[in-house]
């Protein structure tokens, strides 16, 4: 809003769901839970889905309005002397910097934003170019009446609709979440992606290969991230998601360094979590086994006939208890 407006980013921007989570509350966290649990008052949520463009504002909405913002200051009081305790105030610095970075950062006109659909990756291109047009419809619509996308239209249902498109309004409606006013113009988005040429598809996205040892060690990394995190009163959420350590996993089994844009690979998480997660992967830090349980695949790979074959000497079994 202020880079729009003025074409500056706030100078100093304090952002409470980073600092909750640097101090071990769940990140991320709605303000109504953050206030009660850091300053014991419960806020009402009662006007959430209230016409807002009506004027004037009832007593409630204004209200409503006032406890978005009465509790801010007082919250990051009580969360910053947190920070200061646990010596973090750098690293919520260093957060909300990286809150300013990516708000203001030019997006790449030719990125395929549409991608960010959560659910979409296991897609054929055909259900890619469905998807596609129905996302380019809502954010089409979102932008004439003022609303976030998703509250136009769901992702799940988008990813639906992808899978099984319709061929009449009746099919469309099948769905519930399909906004009414808007069917025909959906669609009329999804029969001209229907009728694209296979050459104009999108690419479908590429699938990985990992040898299994690369999903187990990701699986035992996010065990002992969050079992560290945990410790340390940290949010898990906040340090990284699985994705990371699994490029982690991946980066140091090729003998590579970290993608430069990786969280992991710079500021507070490389100095303080990023060297617990080596010492893991180095067989510096162990972890005393007391069951593990067998499935089918491991079987398969223990008798030599699954595709992938790990190199020996090789510990069977996914699930471990200790």
């Amino acid at each position: 809003m202020c880079r729009s407006g003025i074409g500056l980013a706030p100078a100093n921007l304090i952002d409470l769901q980073p600092a909750a989570g640097l101090c071990g509350l769940v990140y991320p966290i709605g303000l109504a839970a953050l206030v009660q649990i850091v300053l014991g008052h419960r806020v009402s949520k009662s006007e959430t889905l209230t016409d807002w463009r009506r004027r004037p504002l009832t007593p409630s909405q204004l209200r409503y309005a006032f406890d978005d913002v009465r509790y801010l200051i007082p919250a990051w009081k009580r969360l910053s002397a947190t920070l200061e305790k646990h010596d973090r105030r750098e690293w919520a610095t260093e957060e909300f910097a990286n809150v300013i970075r990516k708000a203001t950062q030019d997006e790449d006109p030719a990125a395929e934003m549409w991608r960010r659909v959560k659910g979409i990756s296991h897609l054929d291109g055909r259900s890619l170019a469905v998807a596609r047009a129905v996302v380019g419809w809502r954010d089409r619509t979102a932008n004439q009446q003022n609303r976030p996308a998703r509250g136009v239209l769901r992702d799940d249902i988008i990813v639906e609709i992808a899978k099984r498109p319709p061929r009449t309004l009746n099919d469309l409606h099948q769905w519930r979440g399909i906004p009414r006013g808007e069917s025909e113009k959906l669609m009329s988005a999804v029969e001209e992606a229907l009728a694209l040429p296979p050459y104009q598809w999108p690419n479908e996205t590429e699938r990985e290969h990992d040898p299994p040892n690369v999903s187990v060690l990701t699986q035992f990394l996010t065990v002992v991230m969050n079992d560290w995190a945990t410790k340390e009163r940290l949010s898990p959420a906040l340090i990284g998601t699985q994705s990371d350590l699994k490029t982690l996993v991946r980066c140091d089994q090729a003998g590579e360094g970290l993608p430069d844009d990786m969280p992991l690979a710079a500021g507070w998480r490389s100095i303080s979590v990023l060297p617990v997660l080596r010492k893991v992967l180095n067989g510096e830090i162990a972890v005393r086994v007391r069951a593990s349980g067998m499935n089918f695949l491991d079987t398969l790979i223990v008798s030599g006939k699954y595709q992938v074959k790990p190199p020996l000497p090789f510990s069977p079994g996914a699930e471990i208890a200790g």
